[in-house]
């Protein structure tokens, strides 16, 4: 018997979180709901001659619930995909709480600073403690990752 039967896999910019969850989901053969959280739209929008105000202001979530479903698609799985406006934290507790899933897929900077942290909270943190299931956190910045190399016409670029 499958330990997961329903997973949230919520993402970020990062695709491991989003990999390891299809993977979870896929080998014990577990529901998913993939969850983009976006901020929610705040301060004013000249639309002055726009008629369909809520198609310009939901094109961008629409373009990334498109980009995650041709992810999930391209991974041979089936999931459901959700882009939800609001508080990172809150609504990934929210919406594992509504589709009463087992298992959060997460992920996060192993190594994020100080600055970091104190901009965006420690959303790790805030849903651990407040989730009702399990939370699985994927590292987005794995070691294995290829190290970026500086791009300079002035100094030759150093090998690993």
């Amino acid at each position: 018997m499958n330990e997961y039967g329903n997973l949230l896999i919520a993402v970020n910019e990062a695709e491991g979180p989003l990999l390891e969850g299809l993977r979870i989901a896929r080998e014990g053969n577990s529901w998913a709901t993939v969850l983009k959280v976006v901020p929610p739209f705040q301060g004013d929008l000249d639309l002055t001659g726009v008629r369909d105000t809520k198609s310009v202001i939901g094109s961008a979530s629409h373009g990334e619930e498109a980009r995650l479903r041709r992810i999930v698609y391209e991974n041979g799985m089936a999931a459901k995909v959700m882009v939800e406006p609001g508080d990172v934290a809150d609504t990934i507790i929210r919406v594992a709480a509504e589709r009463k899933c087992d298992l959060i897929v997460m992920g996060a900077r192993k190594k994020a600073g100080r600055l970091y942290r104190y901009l965006n909270g420690n959303i790790v943190n805030k849903v651990a403690n407040g989730a009702h299931c399990a939370v699985m956190v994927v590292d987005t910045q794995p070691e294995s990752a290829e190290r970026p190399v500086a791009m300079s016409t002035e100094e030759p670029v150093p090998a690993y």
